[in-house]
């Protein structure tokens, strides 16, 4: 499967002084942004946190839940420091799925692979959701397909070709 990680701004209080920003606006728009996913992608979507609201700055977080008992996550590190007015989406996914135009997750070798899919940091402005979705539509990882077309006897069909495609929101 896929998985949508966002990296937000966390710890407001502590920096509120130089800035006019609230974590529960954070919240909120991950919370909108999972809602969405989940209504259009199902179960083939994780949304998660890169770090739980609910984890201190500077201590390990557990693992993440596992959706299936064989999934292969990759390696846990100490929560990376917060990212002042961050609201990064990347959209990530392992072998055999690829990602037009990813990139490797640093320490995974070629196994994980990700794409930013929007950053509030570059775009200076909150993401618009619909915008959101559809480049996330366009980012979908791709991979193998094996299909095996058999006549009602249970034969081959030779000569048939199939187009499997990603539902689109």
């Amino acid at each position: 499967g896929a998985w949508l990680v966002v990296e937000s701004c966390r710890d407001c209080a502590s920096h509120d002084f130089t800035l006019r920003h609230d974590e529960k606006a954070y919240i909120a728009r991950f919370l909108q942004l999972k809602d969405a996913v989940q209504r259009n992608y199902s179960a083939a979507v994780a949304t998660e946190l890169l770090v739980p609201s609910s984890a201190p700055s500077a201590c390990s977080r557990a693992p993440a839940p596992r959706r299936n008992p064989g999934d292969d996550l990759p390696p846990r590190r100490q929560p990376p420091a917060t990212r002042i007015g961050s609201f990064e989406i990347y959209l990530c996914c392992a072998k055999p799925l690829a990602l037009r135009g990813g990139q490797a997750v640093p320490g995974t070798g070629p196994v994980w692979s990700y794409c930013c899919v929007f950053s509030k940091l570059q775009a200076r402005s909150w993401p618009a959701l619909d915008g959101v979705m559809a480049r996330l539509a366009a980012a979908m990882p791709w991979g193998p397909l094996q299909a095996n077309i058999l006549t009602e006897f249970e034969l081959p069909v030779p000569g048939v070709r199939v187009t499997a495609l990603y539902p689109r929101p």
